[in-house]
């Protein structure tokens, strides 16, 4: 099998750098928003948590306990504040960004992962849909866009019948 051709190469390269840049520049812009009412709660949660606090004991949220571990990996990472948020989202939007342009691309070619990377991205950051905000959706549309990866690995468009892909799969699924 031979390697793809350097404009095939250049193409494939931009089919994942231009959606992922402008999910990027679409969020640099609310890196000091302040918070939400919603991310306030996670903010607390994962501040309590550093400092000895026992989650859903000492601070209660109906959420279950992975945007608090995300939050609270921010603050040990990038340090306290609202900024680390945002970084946090911001990354993790890159990625999903990365991972729905993949989705695109295994569905409808090259073609299909641009302009499917384009419209996760503005759709992602949207503030129409509050999606400036660091909440639980927006976390878990990694993890799911890797459980569909897992689930469909080729370009074929046939489900995976392999136990190991369906069993992280599922972990995925459960993550998110």
């Amino acid at each position: 099998m031979s390697s793809p051709s350097k404009p095939s190469r250049v193409i494939l390269f931009l089919t994942f750098l231009i959606p992922t840049s402008l999910a990027i520049a679409l969020r640099i812009p609310f890196l000091d928003l302040p918070l939400e009412r919603d991310e306030g709660e996670y903010a607390y949660i994962a501040w309590l948590w550093s400092h000895g606090g026992v989650p859903y004991r000492d601070a209660f949220d109906q959420k279950p306990p992975g945007v608090f571990f995300l939050y609270y990996l921010a603050f040990a990472l990038l340090g306290p504040g609202v900024t680390a948020i945002r970084a946090t989202l911001l990354i993790t939007s890159a990625l999903s960004t990365l991972v729905f342009t993949e989705c695109g691309r295994r569905l409808h070619g090259n073609p299909g992962g641009f302009f499917g990377g384009i419209a996760f991205a503005l759709l992602t950051t949207a503030p129409s849909l509050w999606a400036t905000a660091a909440n639980t959706e927006v976390f878990m549309l990694l993890p799911l866009g890797l459980a569909l990866i897992t689930l469909f690995p080729g370009k074929a468009k046939a489900l995976s019948t392999s136990l190991p892909r369906l069993l992280l799969a599922g972990a995925l699924l459960g993550v998110a």
